[in-house]
């Protein structure tokens, strides 16, 4: 936020997520994270075109 990449930062309620990792299923406990920016920032991403 100090360097203004990001304008607004949200955390989120813990949630349990399930996934694959070396052919075995896994669950743990992550907190998701919202983060705003602009989008004259997001140069590496593919999703930076779309919108």
């Amino acid at each position: 936020m100090e360097q203004r990449l990001v304008a607004c930062s949200k955390r989120y309620a813990p949630i349990q997520s399930a996934y694959c990792w070396k052919g075995k299923v896994e669950q743990q406990e992550e907190r998701p994270l919202l983060l705003k920016t602009r989008r004259e920032l997001v140069t590496c991403s593919p999703w930076s075109r779309r919108f």
